[in-house]
């Protein structure tokens, strides 16, 4: 007798990474999400996020992965349920928690007639004390008992994008927050069946919870302290990154060299929503932190610097004797010392294009993206400024990242460039951002060489010097 399918709720990065990966594995999977955009796009056999290997997953798995019409269907076919539903930050900086609870309001009458224990399993990240409130409610709504007719498990995920379905296969550990080692070994040999390597650590339902905003929150403390580092460098007048690279050398002490660069403020969906949220949780609890409490404060001083020298380069570029610019009335001047409005008559502007708009490489995330902050920055001090992205689809940003987009920047993509080419003849100065399908770029021979470059990247100054394309740095 096969096994009973694992059925997903909620289909964005966590989800879609999961159903890749076990289906893969040979293991049946159900989906459901409350958008039904993301069910109609797995019913077609299409992944609902940019993420190398997921789509191809998805689609050579169609036969392993049902979508059913209901969240009844989906309950009723299968005993083990990961909820991986969003958390999103709320106004104050505290971690919403309405699609958690909302799933436990769902699901609870639909075990209440079911045979047969069933098993939840929460992805989501959480603030101590969730899973215990989901356990209640559940309990109150379906008339069943907890650790009798149903478990649960908080199962933190660290799964970064980009390389999503590797972290899951090979994790550096699993996190499994239950009282039940019933309900633990039930996941372990799921993941043994799956292929899923690495050690099982079975903890309590608070310690799993908080575990995971330790970990965002140190990688955003490695981000912030590295950049930190720069600042002190340039008073000083030395290298940090080649100073940041003998420090991570030190796997003993140092941990290791994920994070720990200088580079730009940290972004994406996780690290500054958990900043926040565990700065939001140690005011409510009273609790004095102040490095953590510092996270978000030192990013935004880091803004402040990266806007001011990016500001200075372009001037500097645009001051290049022989450089030849485009004026806002298209026709082509040589530019001189002027960088401001005099007189109420605009200086000639060099044409900037930001190449990299999604916040990390092998994505579409543009959520808190430091370089779509820096887009709208530019913009905002009057620069004439496009952007080339080639994982950035309008038709494909969808949900959450679309409603961050929309919040931040409505017509934003009117100002893409579809084509490198294009975006290349239509731009003065090239400003590297997170540089999706640059390496390609480069390695087909594309003329970034006599382009006058800015990179904001470390991880890219490599790849530049060895296409010999002379450029500019900020860090």
């Amino acid at each position: 007798m096969s096994p009973r399918p694992i059925s997903i709720l909620g289909i964005g990065y966590v989800g879609m990474v999961q159903t890749a990966c076990l289906s893969d594995a040979g293991v049946d999977v159900i989906l459901f999400d409350a958008k039904p955009f993301k069910n109609e796009l797995v019913r077609r056999g299409d992944a609902t996020v940019v993420e190398p290997g997921v789509p191809e997953a998805i689609a050579r798995n169609r036969r392993r992965i049902q979508v059913p019409e209901t969240l009844a269907e989906v309950i009723a076919a299968s005993d083990v349920t990961y909820i991986c539903v969003g958390t999103p930050p709320q106004a104050d900086g505290s971690v919403g928690l309405k699609a958690v609870f909302g799933v436990a309001h769902e699901v609870a009458p639909l075990i209440r007639t079911k045979p047969g224990y069933h098993l939840f399993v929460i992805r989501s990240t959480i603030p101590p004390g969730t899973s215990r409130e989901f356990i209640k409610i559940v309990e109150a709504e379906s008339g069943k008992k907890y650790g009798q007719d149903f478990g649960c498990i908080m199962h933190p995920e660290f799964m970064r994008e980009g390389q999503s379905m590797e972290d899951f296969r090979k994790p550096s550990f699993t996190i499994l927050g239950t009282d039940r080692k019933e309900d633990a070994r039930q996941i372990e040999e799921l993941y043994h069946r799956a292929g899923v390597q690495g050690e099982t650590f079975t903890v309590s339902f608070e310690e799993a919870e908080l575990f995971k905003y330790l970990n965002n929150n140190f990688h955003a403390l490695k981000v912030a302290f590295a950049n930190e580092v720069a600042r002190m460098a340039k008073h000083y007048n030395f290298d940090p990154v080649r100073l940041m690279r003998i420090f991570v050398r030190d796997t003993k002490l140092n941990v290791s060299p994920y994070y720990l660069m200088p580079s730009m403020p940290f972004g994406g969906y996780c690290l500054p929503k958990d900043a926040r949220g565990l700065r939001r949780l140690l005011e409510h609890e009273n609790i004095d932190a102040a490095t953590i409490a510092s996270l978000i404060p030192s990013n935004e001083q880091h803004y402040a610097f990266v806007f001011s020298e990016l500001e200075k380069l372009i001037e500097s570029e645009s001051k290049v004797p022989s450089a030849t610019l485009r004026t806002s009335a298209g026709q082509e001047s040589i530019v001189n010392n002027q960088s401001s409005i005099i007189n109420n008559h605009p200086a000639p502007s060099p044409r900037l294009g930001l190449w990299g708009v999604a916040f990390k490489r092998q994505t579409d995330d543009l959520r808190e993206s430091p370089y779509l902050h820096v887009f709208r920055h530019l913009k905002s001090r009057g620069y004439t400024v496009k952007f080339y992205d080639p994982l950035i689809n309008p038709a494909l940003i969808v949900g959450a990242n679309l409603a961050y987009i929309e919040s931040q920047y409505k017509d934003f993509f009117n100002y893409q460039i579809p084509a490198a080419e294009d975006f290349l003849a239509d731009t003065d100065i090239v400003i590297v951002g997170s540089g999706n399908g640059l390496a390609e770029a480069l390695s087909q021979g594309m003329p970034l060489q006599n382009k006058k470059v800015i990179c904001l990247d470390p991880w890219l100054y490599d790849a530049l010097t060895s296409a010999e394309v002379k450029f500019s740095r900020i860090i």
